[in-house]
């Protein structure tokens, strides 16, 4: 499936509006889109252009009260022991993943709920381990086999 480049700068902010509920309510990027729900995470895709103009801090305060995200136990400290990877790298990487999976005539929204819900994204937000940084292409078969591949 192609996207236009609005659709890809559209799905990139979606990505990062997660990643951020996420780090800031302490909770995995799957519970965020379990909490969000599709007409959310829907609306987020749709309304970016005109959303990414408000801080990003107020949006996500938004959606914590809309959707009532509560607080989790996912302590970023312990899954990385540095200076975590930037919310919109992260949330890029998130993107760009989601378009490698994307097949034609695939349903966008629901391969985006799909892949920010899945084992491979869990790993991700391990910042300890070097995964948040491989190669696309890697990424990509991990997630087709199921597991983290020897390189």
């Amino acid at each position: 499936m192609q996207l236009n480049n609005t659709q890809k700068d559209n799905l990139y902010y979606l990505c990062y509006v997660v990643e951020m509920l996420g780090r800031q309510t302490k909770n995995r990027r799957k519970t965020i889109v379990d909490f969000l729900g599709r007409e959310n995470i829907e609306f987020i895709y749709k309304n970016a252009e005109v959303m990414h103009c408000e801080a990003i801090d107020a949006v996500c305060d938004e959606f914590i009260e809309k959707c009532k995200i509560t607080d989790g136990d996912y302590d970023l400290s312990v899954y990385c022991k540095e200076k975590p990877p930037r919310a919109l790298s992260i949330g890029k990487l998130y993107s760009r993943l989601i378009l490698s999976l994307l097949k034609d005539e695939e349903d966008l929204i629901s391969k985006t709920i799909e892949v920010l819900s899945s084992w491979l994204v869990y790993e991700i937000t391990n910042f300890n381990s070097s995964l948040y940084y491989s190669v696309l292409g890697y990424l990509t078969e991990c997630y087709l086999k199921g597991e983290i591949l020897d390189y």
